[in-house]
């Protein structure tokens, strides 16, 4: 990964975690989050598709259920 993408998922990854501790306010539940299998991403782990540059698609999910509330 080159170090402009390695700085953009940083940083989307940051945003991702300002959000869900908006959601959460609690870390443990956002690592397992994170980790953790979601069929609304299909089927992959949040934090797999951060690493594979899918940050956005994480974000806007996240974003779109902050909505919903």
């Amino acid at each position: 990964m080159s170090e402009k993408n390695h700085a953009r998922v940083d940083q989307q990854l940051i945003e991702i975690i300002v959000e869900l501790y908006a959601f959460f306010n609690d870390y443990e539940k956002i690592y397992f989050w994170l980790y953790t299998k979601n069929l609304n991403l299909g089927g992959s782990q949040p934090i797999a598709l951060i690493k594979r540059g899918r940050g956005n698609k994480v974000l806007e999910f996240i974003k779109s259920s902050h909505e919903g509330e």
